[in-house]
């Protein structure tokens, strides 16, 4: 890696932030404009501000660039003061509801990072299968539209392409309502059935998830659910696999983004390794079958940000070489082909156009 990429990586450690390696890089020559292009696109431009401050070297970068994450961070803010109000309102849709629910990703650690450092664009609930005509009533009856977000406006679902994604992608297209909130012009709610988006989910899994699910309370006070501690990570783990692994995603270029990886840092940091619970998360994994995915999301963070951090849980994991040899592989469920990256994982990291870079496997 360069300096510029050494620092982008530093300055997403809002945890454990090392200040000398930040001043060190930022007394070499850089090229700020590169550094800034990185934060946005992983969206670590708000966290970089936060290590900056906290480091107390916010005077020593570049003016134009300082400025530019300052933007970012304090409009972050807004944006997160408007997504737990409408995490606040959810409560109340969801209070009297006869059956399980749980809020994944955003909408818990929303309370885990420091404010305006992470967005959302959406809120993700999971259900069963069976209770998706009951939460679909609730929503449209509380003045959502099944639909897309495009041009600043909401576009309604067709009826097909509601029956579609749901029998051939096992996902809901997402029920969104105009709020004009500060930050937050639209609320989006994306239902899911699935871990990973697959229509021929093991519904089993997903059940005893939502047995086992856990309460949390929101800045109000006001009680909403997500997933068991174990059950979290590995949801996390499978939906970064998902994206990562697909050559669909990478051709959209949102197939590897830090900010996944730094979710999955910060809990595994403070839900797992604080609490000794390594062994009951490698249990876990094995019950649900979500070896290979999390095998991949736990190696590659450690190759980001720590990798004796995860040495343990890998091998209680289990080494096998059908894991290692996932980790450089895309797989085109269209075409149903397999291709494998030459570049090394961070050096394609960086490199916005690493889908030249993969290369079909047998070719």
């Amino acid at each position: 890696m360069n300096t510029e990429q050494k620092l982008v990586l530093e300055l997403c450690r809002i945890e454990g932030y090392n200040k000398e390696n930040v001043e060190l890089a930022l007394n070499k020559w850089l090229d700020y404009a590169y550094v800034l292009g990185q934060l946005h696109m992983h969206r670590m431009a708000a966290a970089a501000y936060y290590v900056l401050q906290k480091t107390e070297l916010l005077g020593k970068v570049n003016r134009e660039f300082r400025s530019s994450l300052k933007a970012v961070y304090q409009y972050n803010q807004y944006k997160v003061a408007s997504y737990k109000k409408a995490l606040d309102e959810l409560v109340y849709l969801l209070e009297n509801v006869d059956f399980p629910y749980t809020i994944l990703k955003g909408g818990f650690l929303a309370y885990l990072y420091p404010p305006g450092v992470r967005t959302s664009n959406d809120i993700d609930l999971l259900v069963l299968r069976k209770d998706l005509p009951r939460i679909i009533e609730l929503f449209r009856n509380h003045g959502f539209v099944q639909g897309f977000i495009r041009n600043e406006r909401i576009v309604e679902a067709k009826r097909q392409e509601i029956v579609n994604a749901q029998l051939n992608r096992g996902e809901i297209i997402p029920f969104v309502k105009e709020v004009r909130w500060q930050g937050l012009e639209f609320l989006e709610v994306d239902i899911n059935i699935s871990l990973d988006e697959k229509s021929s989910e093991d519904t089993s899994v997903i059940a005893q998830m939502l047995e086992r699910r856990s309460g949390f309370a929101t800045d109000r006070g006001e009680r909403l659910y997500t997933l068991d501690r174990e059950d979290f990570l590995i949801h996390l783990c499978t939906h970064l696999y998902k994206e990562a692994a697909v050559y669909q995603w990478v051709e959209m270029g949102r197939d590897l983004s830090i900010y996944k990886f730094l979710d999955i840092w910060l809990y595994y940091r403070k839900f797992i390794k604080q609490q000794e619970g390594e062994q009951a998360l490698a249990d876990r994994i094995q019950a649900c079958g979500k070896e290979l995915e999390c095998y991949y999301a736990f190696y590659y963070t450690g190759e980001i940000f720590d990798k004796e951090l995860f040495l343990p849980l890998l091998e209680n994991i289990g080494n096998r070489q059908e894991y290692i040899d996932s980790l450089d592989r895309v797989y085109d469920p269209v075409c149903k082909r397999y291709y494998r990256y030459k570049m090394e994982f961070l050096q394609r990291l960086f490199d916005s156009r690493r889908e030249r870079d993969l290369e079909g496997e047998n070719e």
